[in-house]
């Protein structure tokens, strides 16, 4: 990346706020970037503006059309706000611009690189990994999962169907639809598999959510660009990577025109990554 945008959560916590602004500052030495005034103002380092190595825009959009890809500082949350941005966008493949996601979270699945990275300058030594995005009802992209679920108490009944068979029905509190990069993030916290992210994993996975019936369990299904996937119930909300949407009584999944194009480190092992992040080390350690 020759002039990214940098983009993080300005309502993060002021020790996080902190090191992000050492990681601009020292960006700002080496590297020549794009940033949102607003952010900067966050930062409370206006000599940055000055900088010659930065350019300040307005509005997000348009550091996005000046910029040859982005720069993420934050967690995997960050990451879903970089595609809910690029999503936004329009006139362009946006999605060509890759995403390189530096960790300043806590756990960060979908941040392969750390903030050592950054300060080593190995973040530029980097390869994509294309990741499918999912949509419904013309929501926008969906990176983690789109999931439906009641809106008030009571229990739902909800339907499954899979280019128009039936796949299954059943009473539960929801149910999500998740990617294979989204498999380690809210359909992990409800048992659901977790699904290599390997190039061409287009599959979705089905979890639901404190279903009653004891003997269901998660199902993988292909996600081909004429495939669909509709979830219907009564009296529920609609939500894309955790944003709710307008309340819904039937939903239809699809792969999203594009890919996110995600950097990660080259020769990126992800079952490390699990190892890490899941504890799994310390069985044999």
């Amino acid at each position: 990346m020759k002039k990214p945008l940098l983009i993080f959560n300005p309502d993060s916590d002021p020790d996080r706020l902190n090191e992000i602004k050492k990681a601009v500052s020292w960006l700002a030495t080496s590297q020549e970037f794009n940033i949102v005034e607003s952010y900067l103002d966050k930062l409370k380092t206006p000599i940055l503006g000055n900088a010659s190595t930065v350019d300040v825009f307005i509005t997000e959009a348009e550091a996005i059309q000046a910029s040859d890809g982005i720069i993420s500082l934050g967690g995997d949350g960050t990451v879903l706000y970089c595609v809910r941005a690029l999503a936004d966008m329009t006139g362009s493949d946006w999605f060509d611009l890759p995403v390189l996601p530096i960790n300043f979270g806590t756990v960060g699945f979908i941040c392969p690189f750390t903030i050592e990275d950054l300060y080593s300058d190995s973040i530029y030594n980097y390869e994509i990994s294309e990741r499918m995005l999912l949509t419904c009802n013309d929501y926008g992209a969906a990176l983690n999962e789109i999931s439906l679920i009641k809106n008030d108490y009571g229990i739902r009944n909800f339907r499954i169907k899979y280019n128009n068979q039936d796949v299954s029905e059943f009473r539960a509190d929801g149910v999500i639809l998740s990617t294979a990069t989204g498999s380690t993030a809210y359909s992990f916290s409800c048992n659901g598999p977790i699904i290599f992210p390997g190039q061409g994993n287009d599959i979705v996975s089905i979890t639901p959510i404190a279903a009653m019936d004891a003997s269901l369990r998660p199902i993988i299904l292909p996600l081909g660009d004429g495939d669909g996937i509709t979830v219907s119930s009564e009296n529920c909300r609609c939500l894309i990577d955790g944003l709710p949407r307008p309340d819904v009584h039937q939903i239809t999944i699809k792969k999203y025109s594009q890919k996110l194009k995600l950097a990660t480190p080259i020769n990126f092992n992800y079952f490390n990554l699990l190892k890490e992040k899941l504890g799994w080390s310390r069985l044999t350690s």
